[in-house]
C-alpha cells in the first residue's frame, strides 16, 4: 500500500495534516520521538514486506469492504497511514504470526496455514480471479478419495464482551467465502485433483487481552457470562453462543459473483458514504481525509 504520508504526533505539533514517509524513519530515530511506536512498528504498518495483494483483487476481505473506496483506489486518491488506527491491524498480523507457528491440535493429521489459494468466478464481466489466504486448515482425515478439512479464522478485537453472543455476519460471509476456495482450490494444491473436498466446520475465534470467545458451524455453544455473587465462589452465569452458518456451494458462488460484479461497478461509480452503524470503520480507512473532502463537496 503506498500512503502518501503518515497522521502522526509529530505532524500535528507543527499543524500539518501529514509528514512524509522519509521525514518518519528520520524521526523515529531520535529516541525521544513523539509517537509510542518503534521502528520496527513502523516499518511494519507502512507496509514494507507486504505481500497481500492490492485493492484490486478480488478477496474476501477487499470484496467485503467499502464500495467507495474501489472507487477511490482506482482513481489514485491519496491514502494516509494513522499508526494509532493501523495498531489493532498490527496486533492481529502479530498474532496470526504466533498460531502459524503453534503445535498441532488434537485429532489433526496436518495443517495448512496462510496459503494464498485462487480460482476463477464467472461473471457479467468475464472471468475474474478470487483469491484468499485462510488462517487455518486443519485436516481431520484424508484417504484416496476425499479429505475432511476444519476451517479456522482468527480475528484480534478491542473487547469481548458479555453482550458479543454470535459471530459478527459479516465475519461469517468471509469466513464462508474461504470455505469455497478451500472446495475449489484444495485439489489442485495438494496435487490430487480428484479429491472430494468436505469442510466440516467452519469456526472464528475472536480474542482481546484478557478473554477468548469461539464460534463454530457445527453447533450453539456455552461460554462463560458474568460472575455471579459471592465473588468469592468463582461461579459464572452460563452465556449461550449462537450457532456459525456454513453456506453451500452454489449459494456461495452466487454470492461471490455478485460481489465481484458489485465491486466492478464500484470501481467506475462513486458510491454515496456510509452512514450509522456502517460507518464505525470509516476513521480507520487510509481514504478518509479525501472521502471527507468528497463529502463536502457533496460527492
Amino acid at each position: 500500500m503506498a500512503y502518501k504520508g503518515i497522521i502522526c504526533d509529530a505532524a500535528r505539533k507543527l499543524k500539518r495534516v501529514s509528514m512524509t514517509r522519509q521525514e518518519c524513519d528520520v524521526c523515529v530515530q531520535d529516541p525521544a520521538h513523539p509517537c509510542p511506536f518503534n521502528g520496527k512498528m513502523l516499518r511494519m504498518m507502512w507496509g514494507d514486506g507486504d505481500r497481500e495483494p492490492g485493492r484490486q483483487t478480488f478477496s474476501p476481505t477487499r470484496l467485503m469492504g467499502c464500495p467507495r473506496s474501489k472507487y477511490l483506489d482506482k482513481n489514485q486518491y491519496p491514502q494516509y497511514l494513522d499508526p494509532y488506527k493501523k495498531w489493532n491491524a498490527l496486533r492481529g498480523t502479530m498474532a496470526h504470526g504466533f498460531f502459524e507457528t503453534a503445535p498441532l491440535a488434537p485429532g489433526v493429521e496436518f495443517e495448512i496455514t496462510e496459503e494464498r489459494l485462487e480460482t476463477m468466478v464467472e461473471t457479467a464481466y468475464g472471468p475474474q480471479k478470487f483469491v484468499g489466504k485462510p488462517d487455518l486448515v486443519e485436516v481431520l482425515f484424508v484417504d484416496e478419495t476425499k479429505i475432511v478439512v476444519k476451517l479456522t479464522d482468527w480475528k484480534s478485537t478491542k473487547e469481548v464482551g458479555h453482550d458479543f453472543i454470535e459471530a459478527k455476519e459479516d465475519h461469517q460471509k468471509q469466513v464462508n467465502m474461504y470455505q469455497y476456495l478451500l472446495a475449489r482450490c484444495l485439489p489442485e494444491y495438494l496435487g490430487r485433483p480428484d479429491i472430494e473436498v468436505i469442510v466440516d466446520e467452519l469456526e472464528i475465534v475472536y480474542f482481546d487481552m484478557g478473554k477468548v470467545r469461539r464460534f463454530t458451524s457445527k453447533c450453539d455453544l456455552i461460554d462463560r457470562g458474568k460472575m455471579l455473587t459471592p465473588r468469592s465462589a468463582g461461579r459464572y452465569a452460563d452465556l449461550a453462543l449462537a450457532q456459525m452458518q456454513l453456506k453451500s456451494m452454489d449459494f456461495m458462488e452466487d454470492f461471490i459473483r455478485t460481489l465481484i460484479e458489485d465491486a466492478i461497478d464500484a470501481r467506475e461509480n462513486l458510491a454515496p458514504a456510509y452512514e450509522g452503524d456502517k460507518a464505525r470503520l470509516c476513521p480507520y480507512c487510509p481514504f478518509q481525509i479525501e472521502c471527507v473532502a468528497l463529502q463536502k463537496e457533496g460527492r
